[in-house]
């Protein structure tokens, strides 16, 4: 008599394992967005790097670059990050926030250091997500 409980307890705990594998393949993986997401998401990482490298000498066209290729994949990164860690969002997107700030300032100082700040958490997010992404070069 024992042994039937444990039985429909044993094939419960399977089928339930099982359906969520389902779940987690149908999703393409633990942790990893979309195939096209993660590319979106890796491509506005490098458009980060891109307005990084063009601030101390043109501070206009590292703006451009940074919401050009950038910013509104960064709300969707920052969005995806919400689902599993909500510091990390937020920590993404004060960083966000300080970075559109100082582009718009007078001068490449604060906008160098709230960049890197942003590169820093940036990846931290990526990565966290499954996105392989790797430093920017300088």
């Amino acid at each position: 008599m024992i042994r039937r409980p444990l039985t429909a307890v044993l094939l419960a705990i399977l089928a339930l394992s099982a359906g969520v594998g389902i779940f987690l393949i149908a999703r393409g993986g633990e942790g990893s967005p979309p195939r096209g997401r993660a590319e979106d998401y890796a491509a506005a990482y490098r458009g980060l790097c891109m307005s990084r490298s063009l601030i101390e000498e043109n501070l206009g066209r590292a703006r451009d670059v940074f919401y050009g290729e950038a910013h509104t994949t960064l709300h969707q990164i920052a969005d995806e990050t919400t689902e599993k860690s909500r510091p990390l969002a937020a920590r993404l997107l004060e960083a966000k926030n300080r970075t559109e700030a100082d582009l718009g300032g007078n001068g490449p100082g604060g906008a160098a250091a709230s960049m890197d700040e942003l590169l820093r958490v940036s990846r931290e997010a990526l990565i966290f997500l499954g996105v392989p992404t790797s430093p920017c070069d300088r």
